[in-house]
């Protein structure tokens, strides 16, 4: 990929007048130079573990016209060949041969990449507690008592395709964030973990403010529950909002995935938690949901559902949580979160 060079030409100061620059990068062209990264290239192995369809072919062109042009390249063939499978309406795309050409009427040297683009489409999707994106785990496994289902679209619900998957304990699930409005690349996010304000790179945290709006939790498959020749998969502690596209599960192998001495960075250790009180009869009303429902919900909320940044303010705002079908107002001071009013949603 090319590296984006900004070229700040021409600026003249005086100190009598104010001054301005032009530049080419408004919201189009970064739009228009960050579009190859709204696909992602898979194989024949990825498209036989997904569901999707085909676009069409698409090609893309490095023309060398004149001695002083840059050769003409195969990078720069396939960075087209993106851009038009995006046009397409592609979000992944697979790559075939590229040729090259000497002395065509166009181009002195010419490089045309061929490519299939295609569109991922869910396998599934979630049902689980949470009914908004406010109040859900910022990772999985925190909420311990929150049980979910991930349901399957026919055909990928045979119970042919889950065979063997009784001896594993926990699964990889991949997944859309779908709530998510992601317009353009952005290579800098700022992580609740950091409180908000400071900025890292983007492929240096789990922000679902990423390229293709891909996620990866990992949870426990607490049984695979099978009526009528189909099957659907019951899962605790997903940190994934109700009804989000499921793309793919995969069984977590321990001996693979669990890195003895791996280290996390700025996320070494669990979050801190706060202490949970409750107003007036507001526990009670929870508790006939269920045990279970009450610890979920308890789990949840402890983990301070506000952004990131309020943890530091004197704040006396009411939130409100939707979780299984109550909606939860509650107010945090200091290292407390009280829950003042509860109500069906």
């Amino acid at each position: 990929m090319k590296y984006l060079t900004v070229l700040l030409a021409s600026i003249v100061l005086t100190s009598c007048s104010s001054f301005e620059f032009k530049t080419n990068l408004d919201p189009q062209n970064f739009k228009e130079y960050f579009k190859p990264s709204y696909v992602t290239e898979v194989d024949e192995d990825d498209l036989a573990t997904v569901p999707n369809k085909s676009l069409g072919i698409v090609s893309g062109l490095s023309c060398k016209i004149k001695d002083t042009d840059a050769q003409a390249n195969e990078a720069d063939a396939r960075t087209e060949a993106r851009k038009k499978a995006v046009d397409l309406g592609a979000n992944a795309i697979k790559f075939g041969k590229c040729v090259r050409l000497e002395n065509t009427p166009a181009c002195q040297v010419s490089v045309t990449c061929y490519a299939d683009a295609f569109i991922i489409e869910p396998i599934g999707y979630i049902k689980s507690p949470y009914k908004e994106k406010f109040a859900v785990p910022r990772q999985p496994g925190l909420a311990p008592n929150a049980i979910s289902t991930i349901e399957f679209y026919p055909p990928f619900n045979d119970e042919l395709a889950f065979i063997g998957l009784e001896g594993f304990s926990h699964l990889h699930v991949l997944f859309i964030f779908d709530k998510v409005d992601y317009q353009s690349f952005r290579p800098k996010v700022r992580p609740p973990r950091l409180g908000g304000n400071q900025s890292v790179g983007v492929f240096a945290t789990r922000s679902p403010f990423r390229p293709n709006r891909i996620g990866l939790s990992i949870v426990k498959l607490n049984r695979i529950i099978k009526q009528k020749g189909k099957v659907s998969l019951e899962i605790i502690g997903a940190d994934l909002v109700d009804g989000t596209p499921i793309v793919d599960v995969k069984p977590y192998i321990p001996f693979v995935d669990s890195v003895k001495d791996a280290v996390g960075g700025f996320a070494k250790e669990p979050p801190k938690m706060l202490l949970v009180e409750y107003k007036d009869d507001t526990k009670a009303q929870l508790l006939k949901l269920g045990e279970n429902e009450f610890l979920a919900i308890e789990q949840s909320l402890r983990q301070d559902p506000r952004p990131a940044y309020k943890e530091k303010e004197q704040d006396t705002k009411i939130y409100q949580a939707r979780l299984y079908e109550m909606v939860i107002s509650f107010v945090v001071k200091e290292n407390t979160l009280q829950v003042i009013k509860v109500e069906h949603a």
